[in-house]
């Protein structure tokens, strides 16, 4: 089933997929993506690590389907740490971004923290994430910070947007992720507010391939249902404006149509558009 195709004609963007969303190998997801007509992949950093195959030869394997690396998710409770912990952090941080470059990718993706070591200070956070985006820069790469639903301090979109723009660096942006965002209930007006150039993989969903949330997922899910993607789909057209020629909007495929996540959630991968 071509899924890319589908959408082809509702978004006009780039359609990647994460791997983490595909069973099999990390050869075999690959492929699959290939042959359903995806532009690029996500890749998830424990689909990597369990593949017999160096980041070399990953690099080359994407290139003989067609894909684009767009976004690698290794980063996480980076953010908001005490000083001594985060130079250490920060080493394992230049390490990731190394091995990036030997994959290919792109951007990074950097989630909100979620261990009890955080610290709630957002002068801090903006900080230490302006030292991962200078470590970023310096190779060619960008950091998308993402808040995630059960975060310890940062927990909501427009928090981490806070932090962002407070931070103020070109290579650090902002993701929007549908479940996440939806989980939370938070509004979508202040969506409308981000400027587009510093929007980084909008509108994830976080799906499995067998359409199921995460434990993590499900344990923060309010009121049991991931429904509205639709407006929240609406509210990301309304940031992408014609002066901005790098910016990626990323929906699930019930964004496209008019039913609730919980209904689509069995037979839909998470599919994702990138116009970068």
């Amino acid at each position: 089933m071509d899924v890319a195709g589908g959408l082809a004609g509702r978004v006009p963007h780039r359609h990647s997929i994460a791997t983490v969303a595909l069973g099999g190998t990390l050869g075999e997801k690959l492929a699959a993506a290939s042959a359903a007509g995806f532009n690029g992949v996500e890749l998830f950093e424990p689909d990597l690590i369990a593949a017999p195959l160096a980041p070399e030869e990953v690099r080359r394997r994407l290139a003989d389907l067609g894909l684009v690396l767009e976004l690698y998710q290794p980063l996480r409770d980076i953010d908001a740490l005490p000083p001594g912990l985060f130079r250490r952090r920060l080493d394992l941080v230049r390490a990731k971004f190394d091995l990036m470059r030997r994959l290919g990718a792109r951007m990074a993706l950097l989630c909100t923290n979620v261990s009890p070591h955080a610290i709630d200070d957002d002068d801090l956070a903006a900080e230490q994430l302006s030292a991962v985006a200078d470590e970023a820069r310096s190779r060619g790469l960008t950091v998308a910070y993402e808040a995630l639903a059960w975060g310890t301090h940062v927990s909501e979109y427009d928090h981490a947007w806070r932090i962002v723009e407070r931070a103020g660096h070109p290579a650090l942006g902002v993701c929007l992720d549908s479940f996440h965002i939806l989980a939370r209930g938070t509004s979508l007006a202040g969506i409308a507010a981000i400027p587009a150039d510093t929007l980084r993989c909008p509108w994830r969903s976080s799906t499995t391939s067998s359409g199921r949330r995460t434990r993590s997922a499900r344990r923060s899910t309010v009121g049991g249902r991931c429904c509205g993607l639709r407006s929240a789909s609406a509210k990301a057209r309304q940031v992408r404006t014609a002066g901005q020629p790098c910016r990626r909007l990323l929906l699930t495929a019930a964004c496209a149509g008019s039913r609730s996540w919980s209904s689509t959630r069995r037979r839909r991968p998470r599919v994702a558009s990138t116009g970068c």
